[in-house]
């Protein structure tokens, strides 16, 4: 049963497969597109900075989308969040939820933003569908 269940993961996506769509955004600015859980682990990436970077940088996208989807009780909720875009010292951060994985784009200071946070919600909207299945089949498994 378990061999069943990694096949049809493997079929689903690809590990050969997610830096090559993650790396498809990395135009216009984008440096490096990563792909996290929501514990801050990285799944992949693709991009420029190199892997200490990419996972200081998924560090900070992790803790920022838990802050932002956690709120404190007395505030209330804080409804389905999209996505966010961070500051960061050398550049931005355009964080996107695929449902259990984050897609994180780390850009220039110069890259425009709008064109950041549609290409790191254009990568979640790709992902999203095998990420559900996989997610899916491991909860059932």
């Amino acid at each position: 049963h378990e061999q069943a269940l990694a096949s049809r993961m493997a079929t689903l996506l690809k590990p050969r497969a997610i830096p090559e769509v993650l790396g498809a955004a990395n135009t216009d600015g984008i440096q490096t597109t990563m792909l996290i859980d929501l514990q801050g682990n990285l799944m992949g990436f693709a991009g420029q900075h190199n892997q200490e970077e990419v996972i200081r940088s998924a560090a900070i996208a992790c803790n920022v989308w838990y802050c932002h989807t956690h709120p404190p009780e007395k505030t209330g909720s804080a409804g389905e969040l999209h996505s966010v875009l961070i500051d960061v010292e050398q550049g931005k951060l355009a964080v996107s939820s695929t449902g259990k994985h984050l897609v994180v784009c780390r850009a220039s200071v110069t890259t425009p933003t709008g064109a950041l946070i549609t290409k790191a919600e254009a990568v979640a909207l790709h992902l999203r569908p095998a990420l559900a299945q996989i997610s899916t089949l491991t909860t059932v498994s």
